[in-house]
C-alpha cells in the first residue's frame, strides 16, 4: 500500500513538473511574440513620421546663418590682420644711440 501511495506521489509530481515545464515554453514563446510584435510596431511608427517641412527648413535657414556668421568671422579676423600689418611697419624704430664727440682738454 505505501508503494502504490509511493508511486501515485511520484506520478503526479512528475505530471506537475511536466505543466510547469510546458507553461514556462508557452510563457517565454509568449514573451517573444510579444516583444516581436512592439518592436516591429515601434520601427513601424517610426519609419512613417517623416520631418515636418517647416522645420526643414527651418534647419536649413540655421545652417545657412551658422555659415553667414563663419564667413562674417573669417572677414573679420582678415580685416584684424591687414589693420595689424601696418601699425608693426609704421611703428617707430628707436634710433641707433648716439656717439659723444671726446673733448680734448
Amino acid at each position: 500500500m505505501t508503494w502504490t501511495c509511493w508511486n501515485t506521489w511520484v506520478v503526479k509530481a512528475m505530471a506537475a513538473r511536466k505543466e510547469s515545464k510546458a507553461m514556462r515554453v508557452h510563457a517565454a514563446a509568449a514573451l517573444l511574440v510579444v516583444a516581436l510584435s512592439v518592436s516591429a510596431a515601434v520601427a513601424a511608427t517610426k519609419d512613417s513620421l517623416q520631418p515636418d517641412p517647416e522645420m526643414l527648413k527651418m534647419m536649413e535657414f540655421l545652417r545657412e546663418m551658422e555659415m553667414i556668421k563663419q564667413m562674417e568671422m573669417l572677414r573679420d579676423m582678415q580685416r584684424v590682420e591687414s589693420v595689424g600689418d601696418p601699425i608693426k611697419v609704421t611703428a617707430p624704430q628707436k634710433s641707433a644711440p648716439a656717439k659723444k664727440k671726446e673733448t680734448v682738454k
